[in-house]
């Protein structure tokens, strides 16, 4: 395989992976994958250095802000990532057969290269959606009392589509331990085993009879939400199930 049709495949499979993409991601997939469809076809057609120069733009911007797709599987970030450099290589490769005029255009992609790079950098808003189900729940007293504690543990669901995973999936697990510091309220600290990593939240509760709403922090994480920050709003829909929405970055 010669290095045209190496980028023309490397093209293609990036307009592949956008086109499944956008039952997740809608709009933003549909340009992407258009983008590389069109590429691929001009430069087929004309063998044309501006759409090597193009999809060599495209590809550092997807290999660099591949580490930010939250709801990709690890497998998908890293064939980005990977597969993108490569075709980055081949684009400049094919330029360089092609011109010996090489710097302009290289120019440019190294330059939107590294402003990918920076904007890979940034913290991204996301919103995650869950279904939370309670599987245990236990207490260190016989009754509720001021500085007692309960213990619960959760399977989480989607509630929809993310992770590369449908809505209804399960998709993680939660701990958590709360302390009763008022015979209404409770201070908790909950972290939540999600795929590529774990969340960490904490706030008060009401302690209350029937179904609650409450709110709480993210504060921290490991992995992909090391450095997590952002919201959580619970509501219960029954006395062992809760819709949980997570909004990182907010």
């Amino acid at each position: 395989m010669n290095i045209r049709n190496a980028l023309l495949a490397t093209a293609l499979a990036f307009g592949i992976l956008e086109t499944t993409d956008i039952p997740d991601t809608g709009a933003p997939a549909i340009v992407f994958a258009v983008l590389f469809y069109g590429c691929a076809l001009w430069l087929w057609r004309r063998n044309s250095r501006g759409a090597a120069a193009l999809v060599g733009v495209l590809l550092a911007f997807e290999s660099t802000q591949a580490q930010t797709w939250k709801d990709a599987s690890h497998g998908v970030r890293w064939f980005a990532m990977c597969i993108g450099s490569v075709g980055i290589a081949l684009a400049g490769a094919f330029l360089g057969q092609k011109a010996v005029k090489l710097a302009a255009p290289i120019a440019v992609v190294a330059a939107l290269t590294m402003l990918a790079g920076s904007a890979a950098a940034a913290p991204n808003p996301q919103t995650l959606q869950f279904v939370s189900v309670q599987q245990s729940f236990a207490e260190d007293s016989p009754a509720p009392v001021v500085g007692s504690r309960l213990f619960f543990a959760d399977v989480i669901y989607n509630k929809v589509p993310q992770f590369g995973k449908p809505a209804g999936v399960r998709v993680g697990r939660d701990e958590g331990v709360c302390t009763i510091v008022t015979m209404q309220d409770a201070q908790c600290v909950v972290t939540a085993h999600v795929p590529n990593g774990q969340i960490v939240v904490m706030g008060g509760m009401r302690l209350s009879r029937g179904p609650a709403t409450n709110h709480f922090a993210i504060v921290g994480g490991a992995g992909d939400y090391g450095s997590a920050r952002g919201t959580v709003l619970s509501r219960d829909l029954s006395q062992t199930k809760s819709l949980v929405t997570l909004k990182l970055g907010a």
